[in-house]
């Protein structure tokens, strides 16, 4: 009985400790949204770091950084925290207007190169989505999918199996394509391929060497891909096609 007594007391207090740390947490990121709205964006900008050190992070934490780092004049930093909103948020109307509004003000222009129609709508619907949610649209096509294939196996009319068939063949090609979805744009996110250069200016060069050519010049806000690390390096490649190494320092992945 006393050992009992002593669990539920450890359990409340346990608790209680985690809503003491939420309630915390809850107030010091209101402390951050009144210092942005009163214009101390560096005063907002360390509590909101603060708390992404500690481990805390989500849509609210990084809009914030992004927004406040956009008026401290820090356009790669608020490039790389809007990045990772919109990670968790791909739909987010705020966060695409407010990446373009940063990016007019960014010194490269890159021109990405002309894409298929499909493989451009396949793009779109990968990164216009969370895994998570077209994980759920594919559970759900699954279990439609199981309830065709019961009734094309468990009624004997014609019609009725033919509809059941034609449904589970359109079922099953809609299951496939959001479940690849979900797996391949979870293992991009997983891989952090992408990169945003945190510099003024950076050197790109033909080979992870100092004394290489340099082959052109990044600046800071500019969204990269990494294509492989080596010797403190990155082998990076633009929208435009354009490949080179950087080194790592320079940029920071999302």
């Amino acid at each position: 009985m006393r050992r009992l007594i002593l669990l539920f007391v450890l359990l409340a207090l346990c608790i209680g400790d985690l809503h003491a740390e939420d309630a915390s947490v809850q107030d010091r990121f209101r402390q951050g949204l009144e210092r942005y709205r009163a214009a101390d964006y560096r005063g907002a900008i360390g509590i909101f770091e603060e708390l992404a050190a500690e481990g805390y992070s989500g849509f609210d934490l990084y809009y914030n950084l992004g927004a406040a780092n956009y008026k401290n004049g820090d356009l790669g930093k608020s490039i790389l925290y809007y990045e990772r909103a919109l990670l968790i948020e791909p739909g987010s109307p705020d966060v695409r207007h407010n990446l373009n509004v940063v990016r007019a003000r960014l010194r490269d222009r890159v021109d990405p190169i002309p894409l298929l129609f499909f493989v451009q709508w396949w793009n779109d619907i990968k990164t216009g989505h969370r895994p998570e949610t077209m994980f759920w649209w594919s559970l759900v096509l699954f279990w439609t999918l199981a309830a065709a294939a019961f009734v094309f196996f468990g009624f004997r009319r014609v019609l009725l199996r033919r509809i059941a068939l034609a449904t589970g063949i359109v079922l099953l090609v809609l299951f496939s394509v959001t479940l690849s979805l979900a797996l391949i744009r979870d293992a991009e996110i997983e891989a952090h391929r992408n990169a945003v250069v945190m510099v003024t200016e950076a050197t790109v060069r033909s080979s992870p060497d100092a004394s290489a050519v340099e082959s052109f010049l990044v600046h800071e806000g500019l969204v990269v891909s990494i294509l492989e690390a080596e010797n403190g390096q990155f082998r990076i490649r633009l929208e435009d096609g354009k490949t080179g190494w950087i080194e790592a320092s320079a940029v920071e992945r999302i």
